[in-house]
């Protein structure tokens, strides 16, 4: 009986290619617990714009509402619409009071503009006919010391969770600001350089001293030279850890 199920089995992978190494989860053929728990899972490969999502350094809302705006997941009208919520468009981030739109809210409205420029600018990024998702791509792939890129990789989710706030803001009667959303951003990225290089004190930084310190930074290193003496005439050392 098990010589005429393995020679069926034989007969299937000669006919159908790899069929029975993929139903046994491996190349060989043969079935393992490793096998059958990759299987189950249903383990994908690991995509790189997801580690650049989520910064351990940064408050977990920052990196969520990344991961939701990635996944175009934001509570904008249009994506309401799209969900069959028929609602009366209205943007909150300007005065034209057009429809809101993701691309609208985070990247073409004037304030939403104006603040992707002032960092953009100083860090010698061009956003020039770019798409929302190809600058965040730029802030991530943007060559800088090890030190400055951690910085710019956490730059799209600060700069999104405030554009974010301030509608929100806007939209229960407050305001916030273009210098005092500026200001949140350069505050994050403080807390953040303190929480990833806490040897840096006193950093009270625009962001422009922010890129220019962190772009020359080099850590100093500190020793103690360890020399043995020998010990004077008829005398003995003895040598102890």
């Amino acid at each position: 009986m098990t010589d005429h199920i393995m020679d069926n089995i034989k007969t299937t992978n000669s006919q159908s290619g790899n069929d029975v190494a993929w139903w046994m989860g491996n190349t060989q053929g043969r079935f393992t617990v490793k096998s059958a728990w990759n299987l189950t899972r249903n383990k994908h490969e690991i995509r790189k714009d997801y580690e650049l999502i989520w910064k351990k350094e940064l408050p977990f809302k920052f990196s969520l509402f990344m991961w939701r705006v990635w996944k175009r997941r934001i509570a904008t009208d249009d994506n309401l619409k799209k969900m069959k919520i028929n609602i009366v468009s209205r943007c909150w981030c300007c005065q034209n009071k057009k429809e809101e739109t993701m691309t609208h809210l985070f990247l073409t409205a004037p304030i939403a503009n104006k603040l992707w420029r002032h960092f953009v600018d100083c860090a010698g990024i061009k956003m020039e006919g770019m798409l929302q998702q190809q600058i965040i791509i730029a802030w991530w792939k943007h060559k800088a010391s090890p030190q400055l890129q951690e910085v710019y990789r956490a730059i799209p989710a600060i700069v999104l969770w405030t554009i974010w706030r301030r509608r929100n803001a806007i939209k229960h009667g407050n305001n916030i600001r273009y210098e005092e959303m500026v200001n949140q951003i350069v505050g994050v990225v403080r807390q953040l350089i303190k929480h990833k290089y806490p040897w840096i004190k006193r950093i009270e930084w625009s962001w422009l001293d922010i890129i220019s310190r962190l772009g020359n930074y080099k850590p100093k290193l500190h020793y103690l030279s360890v020399n043995w003496k020998p010990p004077d005439n008829r005398r003995i050392k003895c040598n102890t850890d």
